[in-house]
Parts: C-alpha cells; structure tokens; sequence
C-alpha cells in the first residue's frame, strides 16, 4: 500500500462515513498526524489506520455490514 497516498485515501472515504460515526473523526484525526510524520515512520500509518477500522467493525458480522461501511472497505483496499 505504501505506493498509494495516505491522505487521498483517506479523504476518498470520509464522505462515505456518517457524520455520528465514530470511525469519522478517528480517520481524520490519523490524517491530521500524518502530515507531521517523519518520512521514516510514516508508512506505520496503513496499519494503524487498518487497526483503527478493524476495531470498528469487529462486531460486526460481514453480511451486516452498512453499505457506506463495504464502500470504504473497497476503497481501502484498492477495489474501487
């Protein structure tokens, strides 16, 4: 992933994210810091942010997902 842009991922899926999701402000938060990132430590970010979106949707069985839920999904892996 390291090839993509953080940031334009990122802002690719927040307008998907419902205004009172928790999961909104998280994302936006890890971009925010991201600009502040020593090149070196950066690509530590996709992981953190994978962790960020996993912890979201761990109760959530795949089938139950939202739809905006399965569009940042695609996003973040490249599917779309």
């Amino acid at each position: 992933m390291s090839n993509r842009n953080f940031i334009e991922v990122v802002e690719k899926m927040l307008p998907y994210i419902p205004e009172n999701d928790e999961l909104k402000p998280r994302l936006q938060k890890l971009a925010d810091k991201y600009l502040y990132m020593a090149p070196e430590i950066a690509p530590r970010i996709w992981g953190v942010t994978q962790d960020e979106m996993m912890k979201r949707f761990e109760k959530t069985s795949a089938v139950d997902l939202p739809d905006w839920a399965l569009t940042i999904l695609k996003i973040w892996s490249n599917k779309e």
